[in-house]
């Protein structure tokens, strides 16, 4: 049972079109593991419908919406088939399927750190943002450290544990310079992971560690 959500605030934010796109795809792929997160992203569109049409027409959005009209019905016509490069990643002769919104978006090669592997999303505009994949082998642990900005952790598959609580697939969790903790995982996950700042390591070789921070950014 999923038992860690995105607010709804995000939510809103998210069918709005008010996120980055690296946020809005891990929204996406939660929504798609949870009903309850999914109906409320279909209310605040609902609400976002309605406020549009509710608006009395003028000349100028009247135009605007023939144009854009015109400029839909004018696109290429997409392929029949698309190729289905993305819809599987594998680690540790393991075959994990990714959510919808994952499944197109371009990746780098595994990177591994010890009992952690990180898989990187090519993103066209980051602002600093990295969007990633990120398995921790049965038994792995993340050192203790804090954030130097905002990480959003979904769980695609497997669990995992730190000082805060356990999660599970479809759980979503938000930490930043705030927390503190150690995430590890007896059985083993995988995770998307959303991050605007390296990781910061407080406890052990600092400085080396930081290195790996850095690594895992």
């Amino acid at each position: 049972m999923i038992k860690h959500h995105p607010s709804s605030t995000l939510i809103a934010a998210h069918a709005a079109g008010e996120l980055s796109t690296a946020l809005s795809s891990a929204i996406s792929a939660h929504c798609e593991l949870c009903d309850q997160c999914q109906q409320l992203r279909r209310d605040a569109e609902s609400e976002l419908a309605f406020a549009i049409f509710a608006e009395p027409a003028t000349p100028a959005s009247t135009t605007m919406f023939a144009e854009l009209c015109h400029n839909i019905t004018e696109l290429p016509t997409a392929a029949a088939e698309v190729a289905q490069t993305s819809r599987y990643v594998c680690i540790n002769n393991h075959n994990y399927r990714l959510p919808n919104a994952l499944q197109h978006a371009k990746l780098q090669p595994w990177q591994r750190f010890g009992p952690i592997s990180r898989m990187r999303f090519e993103l066209e505009q980051t602002d600093g943002v990295r969007m990633s994949l990120l398995h921790m082998a049965a038994g792995g642990q993340i050192p203790h450290h804090t954030h130097q900005g905002q990480e959003f952790t979904l769980v695609l598959a497997g669990s995992f544990a730190d000082e805060d609580g356990h999660y599970q697939q479809g759980d979503i969790i938000l930490r930043n310079g705030q927390h503190q903790h150690s995430p590890q995982s007896d059985e083993g996950c995988l995770c998307l992971t959303v991050v605007d700042a390296p990781l910061h390591f407080t406890k052990g070789l600092s400085q080396v560690l930081n290195l790996f921070g850095q690594s895992l950014y």
